[in-house]
């Protein structure tokens, strides 16, 4: 049988690491996809991490909640980055994320 690892941090809605000279900052996000999704902030290199967080909801047939995308636009608008990095796309500039978000909003 495997052996399941216990975590070693746990956190609720933030959580920030000195990583020697870089602060990752990682917080929970309303997010369309998961009940549960975090992203990961570098203020030094001005970058965010998104992940999945902007996807459809994959426990519920694949729907984009536009509310909780709404949301999330939110919060991406109000980190001071530059540059947003997806799970399976190549990184975009912040302005261009966005505007791709708000024409899923429209």
């Amino acid at each position: 049988m495997p052996q399941i690892a216990q975590a070693d941090i746990l956190f609720r809605d933030r959580l920030t690491l000195a990583l020697g000279g870089v602060t990752a900052e990682l917080f929970r996000v309303v997010s369309p996809h998961t009940e549960d999704s975090t992203c990961v902030y570098l203020p030094e290199k001005r970058l965010l991490f998104l992940g999945d967080s902007v996807c459809e909801d994959v426990y519920n047939g694949g729907v984009l909640d536009r509310r909780r995308l709404a949301a999330l636009v939110e919060i991406i608008r109000g980190i001071d980055c530059d540059c947003c990095v997806l799970s399976h796309e190549p990184p975009l500039p912040k302005r261009q994320l966005l505007a791709e978000l708000e024409a899923e909003l429209d």
